[in-house]
């Protein structure tokens, strides 16, 4: 082949590569072109130095601009950033770092043509040359706007939910399939005296703060949490750092999600340690209240039977303790023919410590009565026997003492500090106080009671009573006194004596109303026959 014809040849070679290369351009362009316009995002050109060549459609659909408004403007000139001189200065530094052959990406807010503000995912890319120069920029932006929105509204909603498990009273926790705390709330800090950091860091944590004698029963309740899978609650004691021990009650339930899979369990402790105390207070005081009716019964009992009538007498008796016991006491003793004698004590207070003393005090006076001891001599006596005992429980005893002969038709008594009785003298229609000096039972030994004597006539009332009589109040504060006593007795004088006792306590209930009595109330009535 000559050399001109060789030179023709390689001609048409070149001729048809060169062909082939701009083929392959023009459908290269063509195909990013379509890419570039039709992109759902926003896209642009620019020149290194930011100044915009090109923008798809889609960018100007955000500002229903025209490209005569953005086309050889500085990017951050145009529309899209106009509205913030701080995101136009961070697209300045973001161009200058691109330029540089650097990929910047960053969120920034555009606003659209009806003045919607869209949050926007923007990045800017390099284009280099062969050569390794930069020589376009490719801005592209992604509406995240409902991405956003979401990720807000979802960030909002755990917010709220946190907030409310945070300030639960409760301790609520979320243990993981493996056993690790996920979540704990900060009321563990109150409740079992450990911090929430605590418990997520070491799993084992929960089971130490157990109390030895109930982790079998947490062993159970775990194991049919996690293996079984059902909902289970009880209440079990905790041993704080300070070992205090608290009582809670736990329940927890096993979490699933959509598809079925088990997530851990979700649970919660409240503090029940002062409801255990009020429930244990609650028992005590019905196991006291029962002992204290047997008690009542019991100290009932050892008051004596009230006879209708006694030698030369008719007789009623009632005794009402303020509480269930009482330190009130009455009795009668029956001695020679025509002889009776009759007490009425009053123990201080009206507890356990009263009607125990009372028992002991009546003992001392079975013991003690006799007709060879006269009533003055008698309550010397007593008080010398129960002297010890009185001053070691710092209690004393008021007690009155009579001793009616019916056979001569006198009444000799004597007085230990008791309210002073009344006899009602029928002929005349007045009242007798059977006043003698003594002191009470148990404040000294070797103490001499005062003894006095009066007769009696037939139809003449003795009036028996402790202070819880006349010291009752209404609910105005105002006693019910010794006047009222005397009225209703003088109102009744003709009646016998259950008739005139029910006629005392029938004035007492009216006077006293829903008021409850603050003392013990005991009366006994004789009427001479």
């Amino acid at each position: 082949m000559r050399s001109n014809d060789l030179t023709e040849f390689l001609k048409k070679i070149r001729g048809k590569k060169h062909a082939r290369k701009e083929f392959d351009f023009r459908e290269s362009y063509a195909l990013l072109s379509v890419i570039f316009n039709q992109a759902s995002h926003l896209m642009g050109l620019l020149k290194p130095d930011g100044t915009v060549i090109k923008i798809n459609p889609t960018a100007y659909g955000f500002i229903k601009g025209k490209e005569s408004e953005v086309l050889g403007r500085p990017f951050w000139e145009t529309p899209w950033w106009a509205h913030s001189p701080e995101q136009q200065e961070q697209l300045r530094e973001a161009i200058k770092a691109s330029a540089q052959g650097k990929t910047v990406s960053f969120e920034a807010t555009h606003i659209t043509s009806e003045g919607e503000i869209v949050c926007i995912d923007f990045s800017l890319k390099p284009v280099m040359n062969e050569k390794g120069s930069v020589v376009l920029l490719v801005p592209e932006g992604h509406d995240i706007t409902e991405r956003k929105r979401a990720e807000e509204a979802l960030l909002e909603a755990a917010i709220k939910y946190r907030i409310v498990a945070d300030n639960t009273y409760n301790w609520e926790f979320w243990v993981s399939p493996e056993g690790k705390f996920i979540y704990t709330s900060p009321s563990c800090q109150r409740i079992s005296g450990h911090g929430a950091e605590e418990f997520n860091a070491d799993p084992a944590l929960i089971w130490s703060i157990i109390h030895p004698d109930d982790r079998k029963l947490w062993a159970d309740h775990r194991h049919d949490i996690v293996q079984i899978k059902h909902q289970g609650e009880l209440a079990l004691r905790i041993v704080r750092p300070d070992g205090e021990i608290r009582w809670v009650h736990h329940i927890c339930l096993p979490v699933f999600d959509d598809k079925g899979k088990f997530l851990g369990t979700r649970g919660s402790f409240s503090d029940i340690t002062e409801q255990k105390k009020a429930a244990a207070a609650l028992l005590d005081n019905a196991r006291i209240k029962l002992e204290l009716e047997i008690a009542k019964e019991i100290q009932q009992a050892l008051l004596p039977v009230c006879p209708r009538e006694l030698p030369g007498m008719l007789t009623a008796c009632r005794c009402v303790p303020a509480t269930h016991v009482g330190g009130d006491y009455y009795d009668f003793f029956l001695l020679e023919k025509g002889l009776v004698d009759v007490v009425i004590a009053d123990v201080a207070g009206h507890t356990i410590g009263s009607a125990l003393l009372m028992a002991m005090t009546r003992s001392v006076l079975h013991a003690k009565v006799a007709t060879s001891r006269s009533p003055g001599n008698l309550l010397t006596a007593v008080n010398d026997l129960l002297h010890d005992d009185l001053s070691r429980s710092e209690l004393q005893i008021s007690m009155f003492y009579a001793r009616l002969d019916s056979e001569n038709s006198t009444l000799a008594y004597a007085n230990a500090g008791h309210t002073p009785p009344f006899l009602y003298r029928c002929k005349q229609g007045s009242f007798m106080e059977l006043d003698a000096d003594g002191l009470l039972l148990g404040i000294k030994t070797g103490v001499c009671f005062e003894e006095k004597r009066t007769g009696v006539q037939a139809g003449d009332i003795l009036i028996l009573y402790t202070d819880g009589v006349t010291e009752a109040e209404n609910a105005e504060g105002e006693l019910f006194g010794t006047g009222r006593l005397c009225r209703v007795i003088a109102a009744h004088s003709s009646c016998n004596p259950d008739e005139i006792m029910t006629a005392i306590f029938r004035e007492l209930t009216a006077f006293t109303g829903t008021k409850p009595l603050l003392d013990d109330v005991a009366v006994t009535i004789f009427k001479i026959v």
